[in-house]
């Protein structure tokens, strides 16, 4: 190789060292640039928008402030399965209202959703509000054995509550509605919740 042709194939590596290095430079910028706004945003707790098109219509499940897409039909799928498999009447509701406690709204939509009033084994209801950035989960006394008040708040302020302004929202109801059924298979088996008998000889209950 002639000295001439060794320094033209350095040089062609050079600028393409160059070409790289700028478009990777390029790339961080912008995805510094997408970080911190994502950052911003969850800095204002702002709730991610949606369209009209993503309203979940399903009996059990009301999401009002629109966080729960793309998870909705799903999380509406599990709430059916639960009153199939274990009797238990499961809704998931969030909402927008800051000017009332999650405790007094979790209170009102009980009972103006007659939640449990007609489901074999009780009522449980999954209520999520960005605008006050707070999460709860209330059941029927016939739960209370084995969903007691301090682990449902628990779950409801470290599992639930920070995800109540994001897009994964309804990733976190779909994870603690698995949670949720494990604890009442646990709670029926160890006699703190009780399952007619029309669900305990069910398959899932035998599993």
């Amino acid at each position: 190789m002639s000295s001439r042709t060794a320094v033209l194939l350095a040089l062609l590596v050079l600028i393409a060292g160059v070409a790289i290095w700028i478009r990777t430079a390029s790339e961080r910028h912008e995805g510094d640039a997408d970080t911190s706004a994502i950052a911003a945003r969850a800095k204002k707790s702002e709730p991610f928008a949606s369209s009209p098109a993503d309203e979940v219509r399903h009996a059990r499940v009301d999401d009002e402030a629109r966080i729960l897409t793309p998870f909705g039909p799903r999380l509406g799928r599990m709430a059916d399965d639960f009153h199939r498999d274990l009797g238990i009447d499961v809704h998931i509701v969030t909402q927008n209202d800051a000017d009332s406690t999650i405790e007094s709204q979790s209170d009102r939509v009980f009972r103006e959703r007659k939640i449990g009033t007609t489901a074999p084994t009780g009522g449980l209801l999954v209520i999520l509000n960005p605008a006050i950035q707070k999460a709860r989960i209330e059941v029927g006394y016939s739960l209370e054995g084995g969903l007691t008040d301090l682990q449902m708040g628990r779950i409801a302020r470290d599992q639930l509550a920070p995800y109540a302004s994001y897009a994964i929202a309804g990733m976190a109801v779909m994870d603690v509605l698995h949670y949720l059924r494990d604890q009442v298979y646990l709670s029926a088996a160890l006699g703190d919740i009780q399952l007619g008998e029309e669900f305990r000889k069910g398959r899932t209950y035998d599993k």
